[in-house]
């Protein structure tokens, strides 16, 4: 093996990458003051982006919608009264057709 290093407590040779020996199992030992590298961190599934998944859009602002104008509330005003008025000249009408 290229990259291996070698048990003390069995002489077997390890791969580089392994943390332990595969015959005996013990704990690889280094050298006083070395530290060893530390694996490369994986990014998550989750984080990497589907490429096939369409992307989200932002949602649609809601609409504003204008507040009447002083006239409309006028002619609304107006054309209530105007029924109140009809509603009431049936009743009259229907109370004298009824006697």
């Amino acid at each position: 093996m290229v990259n291996s290093w070698i048990c003390p407590h069995c002489n077997s040779e390890n791969s580089d990458k392994m943390k332990f020996c595969q015959l005996c199992h013990k704990p690889r030992e280094y050298p006083e003051g070395y530290v060893p590298p530390e694996e490369p961190k994986k990014i998550p599934q989750s984080a990497i982006p589907d490429p096939r998944m369409q992307k989200q859009q932002a949602p649609e602002p809601e609409p504003i919608y204008a507040l009447p104008s002083a006239r409309a509330k006028h002619l609304q005003t107006i054309l209530i009264v105007l029924n109140v008025l009809f509603v009431l000249g049936n009743l009259i009408a229907l109370i004298i057709l009824l006697k």
